[in-house]
This record gives structure tokens, sequence and C-alpha cells, in this order.
């Protein structure tokens, strides 16, 4: 199916999600850098005298119902919702949440739209997440706005970038302002709908192929770089047989090209793959454990240029360090055959954190 260019500027308001210990505890444990027999950090296990804290990545879990998901038709042109509706809910203890209201009035309708099927076929291509206030915690009531910011063509298909603002409390009223929220963080995604036409005038945003870096707010500024002896390291990360059906289990993002051989062979893929934040996840979780002792509090930005190369199971993937400062470190991770599964990664720390360089 055609995707139409009227859906730029759509916004799914109020997705609901409660997050709970038990969730950020098994995305912690499918993440990990450290072996499977080493306990995890604190701010992971810790219910007696903390609260859990979520993995920096963690909150792509969040949004995947409103991208890949079951609200996936409300964001690509599915027709508006009557008034009736409600906002949609995802619990720490359900796969599925109901029907929300879709996008406000004022959003124009689109003509058609992508089956959940052709969903699942797109290609997770970019990928930006600002804390803003704090991380994600056990016990969280959140709030998720998605909104269509670009368009593009790109040979055999089209892609969009998304933007999530997600906030603390449910909503109550028409705005944040209304609802007395905190924005806890705002992330911007871009997919790849292979075989799907994109329609209309995107105002001059549809070609060329969609830059995400040049939509995107510019990073937090940095301190001087400082020299550092990790500049070029590689480091080796072991991808077990089973490591995608851990991750979809842990994360709640079901996604059959990651866990079905059928359905990935159906989508023209060689085997089932990893899950793109799933190697993000793990080279973030190397340079927490590395630069920051492990505390998921010490990020203020997580940044992907693109997901590229696929990676099969079993395998090993090499993280790259790039360059380190006190306050960022780029890195690159590589599949078993030496191709960039991930470009321009970016992890940048809080000022007040010094990690030994």
């Amino acid at each position: 199916m055609p995707v139409h260019a009227a859906l730029l500027g759509r916004k799914i308001r109020g997705h609901c999600t409660s997050v709970d210990a038990r969730w950020l505890m098994a995305y912690a444990a499918a993440t990990s850098s450290t072996a499977r027999d080493q306990t995890l950090g604190p701010w992971y296990v810790d219910t007696e005298t903390r609260s859990v804290l979520a993995h920096p990545v963690f909150v792509w879990a969040v949004h995947w119902p409103l991208m890949y998901g079951e609200r996936i038709a409300e964001l690509l042109g599915a027709p508006p919702a009557t008034a009736g509706d409600t906002p949609s809910s995802s619990s720490s203890s359900s796969s599925s949440s109901s029907s929300s209201s879709s996008s406000s009035s004022s959003s124009p309708p689109a003509p058609s739209f992508l089956s959940a099927e052709e969903a699942a076929r797109a290609v997770h291509f970019s990928e930006v997440i600002e804390v803003i206030a704090r991380p994600i915690e056990a016990g969280d009531q959140l709030v998720t706005d998605a909104t269509v910011v670009a368009m593009g063509r790109k040979r055999g298909g089209a892609t969009l970038l998304v933007r999530y603002d997600t906030w603390l409390q449910a909503p109550e009223a028409d705005s944040a302002a209304a609802r007395g929220e905190v924005l806890l963080c705002t992330t911007w995604t871009g997919t790849f709908y292979r075989g799907a036409e994109l329609l209309g005038d995107c105002g001059g945003v549809a070609s060329p192929p969609l830059s995400i870096p040049a939509l995107l707010p510019p990073p937090p500024a940095l301190a001087p770089p400082v020299q550092s002896t990790l500049a070029g390291q590689r480091i080796s990360l072991a991808v077990a047989a089973s490591e995608a059906h851990v991750y979809t289990e842990c994360a709640r993002i079901w996604n059959p090209i990651h866990t079905d051989s059928a359905f990935a062979a159906a989508a023209g893929l060689p085997g089932i793959i990893l899950h793109g934040t799933a190697t993000l996840a793990r080279a973030v979780s190397w340079i927490l454990d590395r630069f920051c002792g492990g505390d998921p509090s010490s990020v203020v930005r997580v940044a992907v240029g693109t997901f590229g190369a696929m990676v099969f199971m079993p395998s090993t993937v090499t993280l790259v360090l790039l360059s380190a400062t006190a306050e960022c470190v780029r890195f690159e991770v590589l599949n078993e055959a030496g191709e960039q599964a991930i470009r321009g990664g970016e992890v940048h720390l809080r000022a007040t954190i010094k990690s030994a360089l």
C-alpha cells in the first residue's frame, strides 16, 4: 500500500504505559554487557532501597506499539477514530493495548495505510533518544504523544521520521501544561518502509531521501576533547542463538522478522535477525559499565546515525570506540562479517560524570 504525504503532521495523543520493576529488570538482563552469570548493577535490581531504573534504550519498548505495533494503523493513515474512543494503554503485565483516539481533529485523513504485515517489514534505520528530566523508573505512569515530523522518498520505498514525547503521569487534559506533566524524554525514530510508495507533496522534504541528522536538534555542547587511550579499542560482544527471542520477550517488542524464520523468509531476509535496538542497548551497556560505573542516570542522549548491516545469530559483534571525552563516547558496531551494523553511534553523558579515560 502507498503512504500519503497527508500523514505529515499527524499525531497520536495519549498512549499510556504502566512501567513496573519486572519489565525494567528483564530488559536490563537481556541487554547486559556482562556475562550472564554476573550480577546486574543495583540500578536495575535493587528493589529494597531504591526505585528500579530503566536502561537508557528501554524507552523504545514504550514507543514500539505506536510505530510498529497495534497502533500503527492510526499513525499511518487509518480513518479517524470516533468520538467515543478513549486513550489506549499498555502495561507491564499485558502485551496489547486497547484502541485510542487517533490523531487530533485537525489532522488530515489519508487515503490509504499500511497493513500490520507491511508494517512488520519496516526497517528501523535511525534513532535519537534525549533524556530531558530523569530516567524512567519502576512505578511510572507514562503518556506518549507521537507526531510524524518528516517524510521522504528512497529507492524501493518511503522513509518517515516520527517524534515521540514521553511524559510522566496519565493524561487528564488536552495539553501537557494543563495535565501538569513532566517531560521525561523525547526521541526521534527514522523508519524505511520497503515497497511503500510515497504519494503527494511533503513540503520539500520528500526528495532527496530523508536526512535524519539535519532535522534533529543539535547535541549538547561538549567540553574540549580529552586524549584517551580507549579510542580505536575494539570489544567483542557475543550474540547468542537465542538473543532475539530473549530480547523480544524481555522488551515486549513482538516483530516476527526477529523470531519467526518463515516470516523472515517471506520478508526477503536470509534468516531471523537481531533487533537494531538490541544491538544498540548491548553497546550502550558496555559504555555505561566502562565510563559511568554502569549508572543509567548518567546518560542524556543516545544517537544512532544509521542502523545498517544485519546481525545474525549466533555470532559475535564488535563494538569499536571511535572517540571518548568526559561527556561523549562515539562508536560503531560491526557484525561478524565486519559490516557496519551501527554507524554514527553516540552516548552523551552528564557533565558531572568524569570517567577514567
